[in-house]
């Protein structure tokens, strides 16, 4: 099977991004486990599912990418925002992040093209 990273798309509080950084363009992971087991002294086990679907999401960009200025826009005002991640070398899966809130991306300046990599936290997380 082929992998094109151009066939992996984000979109940001409908915009899409461009302009990701080379090695990595989105990860991305719930906070906490869905499910634990228990077992009691006795043996007997119990399932626990946890509701919290929140995650945290790692968006890596060059530093004269056009949506730092988006990202940095969203973290000044303290604006929720929605975003999506369609992948289509898997058959179109999705992610879809709603609530999000950005964190300040780190800044660094050299001789050499950086890269920022952006943390959003997101109240609610679905992969489809």
């Amino acid at each position: 099977m082929e992998w094109n990273p151009k066939d992996v798309k984000v979109i940001i509080n409908g915009l899409k991004a461009t302009g990701f950084a080379e090695d990595s363009i989105i990860s991305a992971s719930q906070n906490t486990e869905k499910f634990t087991v228990k077992v009691g002294a006795g043996g007997q086990k119990n399932i626990e599912i946890n509701p919290d679907d929140t995650a945290t999401i790692s968006l890596s960009l060059k530093q004269n990418s056009p949506m730092n200025r988006v990202l940095l826009g969203l973290h000044k005002t303290a604006t929720a925002f929605s975003m999506s991640v369609i992948d289509l070398n898997s058959g179109a899966s999705q992610i879809v992040a709603t609530d999000c809130y950005v964190n300040l991306a780190d800044n660094e300046k050299g001789r050499e093209l950086g890269d920022r990599e952006w943390s959003i936290i997101a109240l609610g997380y679905e992969e489809l």
